[in-house]
């Protein structure tokens, strides 16, 4: 027991999933301020032209996605390490929870073909 603690507490992969969340944590309150301004604007794009403008939606839908990969990586549902470590998102987030869904759809499939093929043999 003691000898995986100091194994877990010297880990150098967790102590930079560590940093990386505080990093993480900083640029989404940045993304933060960012969405209060979007709303802002388009709120008053709204009440001027009586439409959103079209450019904000789309840079709307990349920024949340990036929030939802921010989101996903700090509470350790994802190991993709968002922008800047990888490509600005830009699909929107229902796009990304498609995919996600997909995959998790896949790996359900895999296990349960896995877990089949025990039965099947413990059954012989």
């Amino acid at each position: 027991m003691a000898g995986e603690l100091s194994s877990n507490l010297t880990n150098g992969k967790t102590w930079l999933r560590g940093l990386l969340i505080i990093l993480f944590a900083v640029l989404y309150g940045v993304a933060e301020f960012i969405v209060w301004v979007l709303v802002v604007l388009q709120f008053g794009s709204q009440l001027i032209t009586g439409a959103p403008m079209p450019r904000l939606l789309v840079f709307a839908n990349g920024l949340n996605a990036y929030v939802y990969q921010i989101l996903q990586f700090v509470t350790y549902r994802s190991e993709v390490r968002p922008f800047p470590f990888s490509a600005w998102p830009s699909r929107g987030l229902d796009d990304v929870r498609d995919e996600e869904r997909a995959a998790s759809e896949r790996e359900a499939a895999r296990r349960a073909a896995g877990e089949a093929g025990v039965v099947e043999r413990v059954e012989r």
